[in-house]
């Protein structure tokens, strides 16, 4: 079924709102909307920004291949939310990014440095390979022409808006979202996984126990370590519960992954060869056309929610945090964020053209980001004395360490904990002497 009329008016819809809800003048109202986010707006925009293409399209691919071991990829994120949201009370405050929150407990290489970092985590290869296999499947376009068309689309709406417009078009694609897994769910329930083999029916035999903590460590503490939803607790109106936003968002996470699971163990039936391709064969086979039609809105929206919120997220601290300091300017802070985003997408693209699957690129950037940024803000939102150069030797040692380690393994351990081992003892041993 060729969708690309629908797919073409989907993306002039994006841009349109990129346009009309574009966040004028000031660099707060560009990464921050004014600090105006409402409680609706929040919940959506917290939302769609941590389930896209990892979470729906990795989410399937996972239960495919490992049957209910997925629980590993979902019940971990549940518990670091909630871990989040006793943390709340220590994170408000009148801050842009991440790393200008950790500015207010280290010096500026810290700032600098997780700033760089950070632009590592903020590439979104996992989404444009996503966005490239839906394209591809429902148009006639070839898998590298559709990665760069969905690119295209995602940076510009995102540097034409900035903020607003990234939460605006958050609130619809989730709109979409919910209806393309509300109208499959009937038919997977009709449908049924069928009588599955055992192992697919215990969460430990299908993976290796290093593998299960490795999701276990990066799922719990993704929500402390992400730079996306500490803008959005800065963005939020004062009025706002954000403890109530966060607990509303776990409700609808939850469920969203009661659709993911049954998706990917109907999937399994079908012996699929690529794992990443088992929620467009469960839509596929399951739907109609004119509900597939709507089904593959949803999924594009979900995965271009991901990439607009963590492109503007690095591209913001990039200008706030590092270009700053090199310029008295203020006028030039939004030109240059605008420009960072244009960067960190292109960038994104030449990743995405490199690794192919969606899954791996998650983990690769998820454990460098991890790896190096773990220690230094557990340290602050626990008032662990940990001196500035303590803390910057533990981003440099971890980050650096868990890249050489995926290269160029030694052994048999994950470059996770490689990592964070380097980044713990960097951090310990300097700090003793500082």
């Amino acid at each position: 079924m060729d969708l690309t009329l629908l797919f073409a008016a989907y993306f002039v819809l994006l841009l349109l709102v990129g346009l009309f809800f574009r966040s004028v003048g000031s660099e707060r109202s560009f990464i921050l909307a004014d600090t105006q986010l409402s409680f609706p707006l929040l919940v959506a925009t917290v939302v769609s920004t941590f389930y896209g293409a990892s979470a729906l399209i990795g989410g399937v691919s996972i239960a495919n291949q490992t049957g209910l071991g997925v629980l590993w990829f979902i019940l971990p994120f549940y518990s670091g939310n909630i871990f989040l949201m006793w943390l709340l009370p220590r994170i408000k405050g009148d801050r842009f990014t991440l790393p200008d929150f950790l500015g207010g407990f280290y010096d500026n290489r810290v700032v600098v440095s997780s700033s760089l970092l950070l632009a590592v985590l903020c590439l979104v290869p996992e989404s444009i390979i996503a966005g490239g296999r839906l394209l591809e499947l429902t148009t006639s376009l070839s898998f590298n022409s559709s990665m760069l068309l969905f690119s295209v689309v995602v940076v510009f709406y995102t540097l034409l808006g900035g903020m607003r417009s990234v939460v605006v078009s958050d609130f619809l694609q989730l709109g979409f979202m919910l209806l393309s897994l509300l109208i499959l769910l009937p038919y997977l329930l009709s449908a049924g996984p069928g009588s599955l083999p055992h192992e697919f029916l215990n969460p430990v035999s299908l993976m290796d126990p290093q593998e299960i903590l490795v999701w276990c460590v990066l799922l719990f503490f993704l929500p402390i370590t992400s730079s996306p939803i500490y803008q959005r607790i800065f963005a939020s109106a004062p009025s706002v519960d954000l403890r109530k936003a966060i607990l509303l968002s776990i409700v609808v996470w939850m469920l969203i992954d009661s659709v993911v699971v049954l998706s990917g163990l109907v999937s399994i039936q079908y012996g699929l060869d690529d794992p990443d391709q088992a929620i467009f064969a469960v839509g596929s086979n399951l739907l109609p056309p004119i509900l597939q039609a709507v089904f593959y809105i949803g999924l594009l929206s979900a995965i271009m929610s991901t990439a607009d919120s963590f492109l503007h997220a690095g591209a913001s601290s990039l200008s706030h945090d590092l270009f700053r300091r090199f310029s008295d300017d203020d006028r030039f802070l939004v030109p240059f964020s605008r420009l960072m985003v244009f960067s960190l997408g292109f960038l994104s693209l030449l990743l995405a053209l490199y690794l192919q699957r969606i899954i791996p690129a998650l983990i690769f950037l998820s454990t460098v980001w991890t790896s190096g940024i773990l220690v230094p803000i557990l340290s602050a939102l626990f008032s662990i004395r940990l001196s500035s150069s303590a803390a910057f030797s533990s981003i440099l040692c971890g980050s650096l360490a868990a890249v050489f380690w995926h290269f160029l393994p030694l052994a048999a351990v994950d470059p996770l904990f490689i990592g964070l081992s380097c980044s713990l003892i960097s951090a310990s041993v300097v700090n003793k002497f500082t």
